[in-house]
């Protein structure tokens, strides 16, 4: 998602990106699903602030659910595992809660810790 900008995304560039969804006939983005069983996997890394869909105003659903784990085993120890995690970790960001057009967010699947933020709930 190095690449994502406003200027691209007004351009419709993005609507042509597996995992996105765009109101047919427009450029404007409605949902984000980047799930395993759609043929993308690997997303590993924390969750964005709000800031990242910026321009993003028709953005009602976010899927980002059912990563595969990743197991790094360390060759000089048989045996041993290094790291294992499940796609998105870290917390849910506090400030989604300006995305108030998000109608669905699943994230199921993952390593997140932490609870609902209390800004969610305002």
């Amino acid at each position: 998602m190095q690449d994502w900008t406003r200027a691209n995304g007004a351009r419709g560039g993005y609507c042509n990106w597996k995992g996105v969804a765009c109101t047919e006939g427009t450029s404007s983005v409605y949902m984000i699903n980047i799930r395993a069983d759609q043929g993308i996997q690997g997303i590993t890394g924390t969750l964005p602030p709000a800031a990242a869909f910026a321009g993003l105003n028709r953005l009602t659903d976010i899927d980002i659910s059912d990563q595969p784990y990743r197991i790094i085993f360390d060759i000089s120890q048989p045996g041993q595992t290094n790291d294992v995690s499940t796609g998105i970790t870290g917390t849910l960001p506090a400030d989604w809660s300006r995305m108030t057009q998000l109608l669905a967010i699943r994230l199921t699947s993952n390593s997140l810790m932490g609870g609902i933020p209390s800004s969610w709930s305002a």
